[in-house]
């Protein structure tokens, strides 16, 4: 039984969890935001509505385990207030004029698309607390920096191969309606994203807009990089550590899938005849043919310790990405950097980059979590070599 918890401190849900409970929904209310969050890891909720009292909980449920759905039940006049919330994905607004029959439908779908299933419930709250360490981790590091950074900040300036001024009016920032994009592909006149949250892949039209024009949803796998070469997909699997070979028409269908456990892959690429994966934790660039199972022919060292992408552009150029560079590889034996180009945008210093793509005329790359995509205008780059 799909299990729902109610914080309930205006004591206006009772209609709604009487409505619940009639149709075979578990439900469990409570008065104070402390009690529901002690409540979480013992009783595993796949659903929270809250009353629309309190910015200030919502907040400490979304902090506190982001991978659980929430519904904010209350008046269709202060839906806009939590316009930001919604917009982000965070949660989803119920009026409470709503007919029933909306309501439970709205709490079926998002059921559905919620990543706390009682069999991802334990492996989604792993995932929870390691991101909430690190969270810790890095603000402490971050306050004991902050001193030493004002001090190196005119180094840095320095050392900025582009006039930041100049550059940053030639680059195109495009705001994204899911919020951590983890990998994306050049397909023509289109742009193939994979997000992580979601579990879906979305293709935009290269156009001013990067309008959307489909959305694939991959419900059993979840990607952190993809590549398209003529008409099959390969796509990255972290969390069964495969890669995916993938046939792509009125929807995703798995082909065959390779075993990399043992191998901590942070970047993937398919030229059409080679399979090219970055392992971070032996900072090697390998190649392999991918037959009955993947078969190795060779390695490049990485040209920075936190290389998190990798693409083979349509003149077998290849690029790689770390945390504020690109680089250009000449194709020779060695995958010698012929150039690098560091990015001067200030959020890409703050923020992993994900992955990276290439066309003719543009560089894209995504940023974990921040809802955005950018593009660098290729011959202005180039032109700073």
């Amino acid at each position: 039984m799909n299990k729902i918890f109610i914080l309930d401190i205006t004591e206006e849900l009772h209609k709604l969890n009487e409505i619940l409970k009639s149709s075979d929904y578990e439900t469990i209310t409570f008065s104070n935001i402390q009690d529901l969050l002690y409540y979480i890891p013992v009783h595993k909720p796949q659903l929270i509505i809250v009353d629309d009292i309190s910015k200030k909980n919502l907040k400490k449920i979304i902090r506190s385990y982001f991978f659980i759905p929430v519904i904010v039940y209350g008046s269709s006049i202060r839906e806009k207030t939590y316009s930001n919330y919604i917009k982000k994905g965070y949660i989803k607004y119920i009026s409470n004029n709503l007919e029933q029959e909306n309501i439970l439908s709205i709490i079926k779908e998002t059921f559905f698309k919620g990543l706390a299933k009682p069999y991802l419930w334990d492996k989604e709250l792993k995932i929870n607390s390691s991101i909430l360490n690190l969270r810790k981790i890095k603000n402490i590091i971050l306050v004991i920096l902050l001193c030493g950074l004002i001090l190196v900040s005119y180094i840095i300036a320095k050392n900025n191969i582009f006039d930041k001024q100049n550059f940053a009016k030639l680059i195109k920032t495009y705001y994204l309606p899911y919020s951590n994009p983890t990998g994306l592909t050049v397909v023509g006149n289109e742009l193939w994203v994979c997000d992580w949250n979601t579990q879906n892949i979305y293709i935009h039209s290269k156009d001013k807009n990067l309008n959307m024009i489909k959305i694939f949803s991959v419900p059993y796998m979840r990607f952190s990089c993809i590549s398209q070469k003529d008409e099959f997909l390969w796509a990255y699997d972290p969390w069964n550590n495969k890669i995916c070979k993938l046939k792509v028409n009125n929807q995703i269908s798995l082909i065959s899938s390779y075993d990399v456990s043992g191998v901590n892959i942070t970047g993937m690429c398919f030229d059409g005849s080679y399979l090219w994966l970055i392992d971070i934790n032996n900072k090697k660039i390998s190649k392999y043919i991918p037959e009955e199972k993947l078969i190795f022919t060779e390695s490049f060292p990485c040209p920075d310790s936190n290389i998190s992408g990798i693409f083979i552009d349509d003149n077998k150029i290849i690029w790689t990405v770390d945390s504020n560079k690109i680089y250009k590889h000449k194709n020779d034996k060695n995958l010698t950097v012929e150039s690098i180009f560091e990015l001067s945008d200030e959020e890409t210093s703050r923020h992993k980059i994900s992955s990276i793509a290439v066309d003719s005329d543009s560089i894209w790359i995504c940023i974990e979590k921040l809802q955005k995509i950018i593009k660098y205008p290729k011959n202005i780059m180039v032109s700073g070599l």
